[in-house]
Order: C-alpha cells, then structure tokens, then sequence
C-alpha cells in the first residue's frame, strides 16, 4: 500500500538480495509497526533472482529500484540515497527489527551534540561501542554517546544521516568489493569533516547478524572478502590506523 509522500521526514533505504521471507517480514512489520512519522520506504533488489519474491517486495516499497546486475553495498545504498527525499536518510539491512520510537529517540542526538554526521543505536551483535550492555532495565537511565574520533568505528547496520551530512561526504565509498569496508569508511570520512558519531544506547536494533552474507556467499568467502576490505580501508587511512592493532 503507498502512503502519501508529502513533506518527508525520513527516507528509509535498505538492500535485498533474495531475502529469506519470515526475516523481510519481520522487518517490514516492525518498519511498519514502530516508524510513526512521515517516511518513504525505499528497496533496491539488487539483482535478486527469485521473481516471486522479487514481486513481494516491490509491493512492499514506495520507491522500488531493480538493479541490472550484482552491485556491491556501497553502490546499492548509494543508488538508494540518489532517489530519496526526507530530511533524515536511514540506511539499514533488511534483517533488522526496529524497536518502539527509535527515531524519535535517535534523531534527537543531532541536537544534543554539535556537529552530529551519524547516529546509530545498539544492537545484539556489532563492535564494543555499538553492542548492548546491561540488563533490560538498565535501558531506561541509557543515553546517547559521542565516539572519539579516528579513535571509534561502527558496523554499518543501521545508520541515521541527515541529509546534509550525505551531502558533505559524497555519500558511500565505492571501492570496497560486494561488502565491508564501506561502512568503516563513512565513519572516516564523517570524522574528516569535523563531524561526530552517536550511539544511542536507549534504542536496541535487533540484527540478525549474516543473514544476507552468509546466504550468499558463503562464510569463508565473505570472511575473505572482509579482511582485503579492512586492509584497503587501513591503507587508505593509514595516517590515523598506523597504530591499530
């Protein structure tokens, strides 16, 4: 069903390669359920090849984008990002499922820190600055955090931009194979501009870590295609890694 797209708030992009359909269902319904402003929806198959499922999910989008061949991540989000309009951009993984008021929670970080280029929340699985800590209750006396910057990364899971931040860092680095990489990039590139990073650790994202990678290419290839993908992103910002162990 297609909502009314006027005076957007938030543009939501996410990638699909032949998604297994309990977990893109439980991601659209927890989009649906949990996501109570303005927003559009945008899915780039990225050259999936099962047309059935191919037809679900462009019913499932407001803006649907079919790519002709296999593109990597970057290029993927960033076909995304071209087609978007709201004023925040979230760019996430279709097995994910969102919490109740995530972005009203997480867009409040632009304001309680200067110069925010990202937020992102806690999840069940990701690096220590980004992975939940804590019991259930602890959540409620949870806040945002601001990284340290070239000291700080996260996973590129979920990740809320206004669309100004896009604008200055030229969206996503597209020199990084298929996947991994791109999303250490960002957060160097976000730094670079004199912008920060935020978690926010009273919103908790469940991800259901591998689901996509490890369907599709296998875990020893993806691992593979990871490592050449940290040591390019390590070369390339070499003058603030040199000293990463």
């Amino acid at each position: 069903m297609k909502r009314e797209k006027q005076n957007l708030e938030l543009s939501i992009v996410v990638i699909c390669i032949d998604p297994e359909e309990p977990v893109f269902n439980r991601f659209i319904s927890s989009l649906r359920q949990y996501t109570t402003c303005n927003y559009e929806l945008i899915i780039v198959d990225n050259f999936g090849g099962n047309e059935t499922l191919s037809s679900k999910i462009k019913d499932n989008a407001d803006k649907y984008i079919r790519t002709e061949k296999r593109l990597s991540v970057a290029e993927t989000w960033n076909l995304g990002i071209k087609s978007s309009s709201g004023k925040y951009v979230l760019v996430t993984n279709d097995d994910v499922v969102v919490p109740r008021d995530w972005f009203e929670q997480m867009k409040e970080g632009f304001n309680l820190f200067s110069k925010v280029g990202m937020i992102v929340p806690v999840m069940n699985y990701s690096l220590m600055e980004q992975t939940h800590i804590g019991t259930i209750w602890q959540r409620k006396i949870a806040c945002p955090m601001m990284l340290t910057p070239f000291k700080s990364i996260i996973w590129g899971v979920f990740m809320l931009f206004k669309r100004e931040a896009l604008n200055k860092v030229k969206m996503f680095s597209q020199e990084y194979k298929i996947a991994g990489g791109e999303d250490l990039d960002m957060c160097f590139k976000i730094y670079n501009m004199g912008l920060n990073i935020v978690v926010d650790h009273r919103v908790f994202v469940y991800h259901e870590w591998g689901a996509t990678g490890k369907r599709i290419h296998g875990l020893e290839q993806r691992e593979k295609l990871y490592k050449a993908n940290f040591s390019k992103f390590m070369k390339k910002w070499s003058k603030y890694t040199k000293n990463w162990g």
